[in-house]
């Protein structure tokens, strides 16, 4: 195989790792929210840096890997890789966390 196509096999794969990374960080990002209640004003606050983190990274990872050129296989990658974790792995859902906390709650009652 050539090295261009290594190269850019190479790319592909680093953009789908940052879109499992980018889905992970938003689903602890979620959690945190569930377990420490917000309104909704910082929740937006906390979008709006979140996402302007991960363009400032994205942007970074174009810079490093491709001399900034935008190349449509890397953001298909990094879709990808968001689709497959969260195929593989499930979004995070607050309804299953309160699913669980209320058993644990009915199994105290019922020991008591």
């Amino acid at each position: 195989m050539s090295p261009e196509i290594l190269e850019q096999l190479q790319i592909l794969f680093h953009f789908f790792l940052l879109g499992i990374v980018i889905t992970l960080v938003y689903d602890v990002l979620r959690l945190l929210r569930y377990l420490i209640p917000h309104n909704h004003a910082v929740i937006a606050g906390e979008d709006l840096i979140f996402w302007i983190v991960t363009g400032f990274v994205v942007f970074d990872m174009f810079l490093r890997e491709s001399n900034g050129s935008i190349r449509f296989f890397s953001i298909g990658g990094a879709v990808l890789g968001m689709l497959l974790k969260n195929k593989l792995t499930g979004s995070l859902k607050p309804d299953r966390i309160k699913l669980y906390k209320h058993k644990d709650k009915k199994d105290e009652k019922g020991k008591v």
